[in-house]
């Protein structure tokens, strides 16, 4: 495992961990794993304490045997890496010596106590996760779950605007199973600011879940106080990409389609029916398309 930069040892979260024997950058692939075997409820017992400690619930009396070096992984509300598809990136610079951390509350059934020890450490993981809510100065007071958010509260969002070396910007379609503006097309990626995350480690999270985006270093952008029906700070960042439509890999939950705009088309587009964008549109419009 030392010779992928990975290293099992004792952790003081629990049991052992996963530890950097290198440093890792932002964005980069820090770990491949395996698909483990199934396993039945009626075989759990014939199992190790240490294979059962590896167990993850897959559906009703169905479980995984988490493989090396998954298996290893422990939970922080802090964490430094995020998994999709069997593979693990960088939310933040990671240096030697550092235990690899993953959000085990992504797509947990029920809840447990958490002992990562950090400074916003939720204490009990699972369940509905909580937005941070902040004041005017963007400073937090507090966390609340979504569906006890008022109209006076003020939260944190980002927003990805991608373009092309050509100027043209990709926007996405969200999908018509969104609470808040279903169907309308808006940033390629934007996402609410959760609990235990910081606008940097929130952008990596989303661009990989929603477009499939791997190793991504945004250039951060204008910070902005939106106003109206909700209330949020905006953190915007930029990228470029040159690729085709067919190299994205849109998360069906979250993106209907995605489509490149020239930025003619989209000022055109945005005259023509303005109810087709995010309400918001006016604004990064004019932040971008100058």
């Amino acid at each position: 495992m030392g010779n992928n930069g990975l290293e099992r040892k004792p952790s003081k979260i629990h049991a052992f961990g996963l530890f950097t024997t290198r440093d890792f950058k932002i964005g980069e692939r820090v770990y491949v794993y395996p698909v483990g075997r199934k396993v039945f409820a009626a075989e759990v017992a014939s199992l190790s304490a240490e294979e059962q400690d590896r167990l993850e619930k897959r559906g009703e009396g169905v479980y995984e045997l988490m493989q090396p070096p998954a298996c290893f992984v422990n939970h922080s509300c802090d964490p430094n890496v995020t998994e999709k598809d069997h593979d693990a990136y960088a939310l933040r610079d990671i240096k030697v010596g550092e235990e690899i951390t993953a959000d085990y509350s992504e797509g947990m059934e029920g809840s447990m106590q958490c002992n990562c020890g950090n400074k916003n450490c939720k204490k009990i993981i699972g369940g509905i996760v909580r937005t941070i809510i902040v004041d005017e100065n963007d400073k937090v007071v507090g966390y609340k779950n979504r569906d006890e958010i008022e109209l006076s509260d003020i939260y944190r969002v980002m927003g990805l605007w991608i373009t092309n070396s050509k100027g043209d910007i990709l926007l996405a379609q969200r999908s018509m199973n969104k609470k808040n503006d279903p169907g309308r097309w808006g940033p390629a990626v934007a996402g609410t600011v959760e609990e235990g995350e910081t606008y940097d480690s929130n952008i990596v999270k989303e661009a990989f879940e929603e477009l499939g985006l791997k190793d991504v270093q945004p250039m951060i952008g204008p910070k902005v106080r939106m106003s109206g029906m909700h209330q949020y700070w905006l953190q915007w960042y930029s990228l470029v990409v040159d690729k085709q439509i067919e190299y994205f890999k849109p998360e069906p939950k979250e993106v209907m389609a995605i489509k490149w705009f020239v930025p003619s088309e989209l000022k055109r587009d945005f005259e023509k029916d303005a109810t087709l964008f995010l309400k918001g549109a006016p604004r990064w419009i004019e932040l971008f398309c100058k």
